[in-house]
């Protein structure tokens, strides 16, 4: 969770992640046809971040 100095909840921030979040599945799930709230929810940051780079890898290679 993002704070502020004052101790509030920086909630742009949060949802900036949250969009950023949202487009990398959107992204996995058109690469492999598959549904993007399913990797949203189910997949960790690290797994999503691993396939992203996976799938950079490929698109440099082509």
């Amino acid at each position: 969770m993002n704070l502020k100095s004052n101790g509030q909840i920086n909630y742009r921030l949060q949802y900036e992640k949250m969009d950023a979040r949202l487009k990398n599945a959107h992204i996995i799930a058109h690469e492999f046809n598959l549904n993007p709230y399913d990797i949203d929810e189910n997949w960790g940051d690290k797994q999503m971040a691993d396939t992203l780079s996976f799938l950079n890898e490929l698109h440099r290679k082509k």
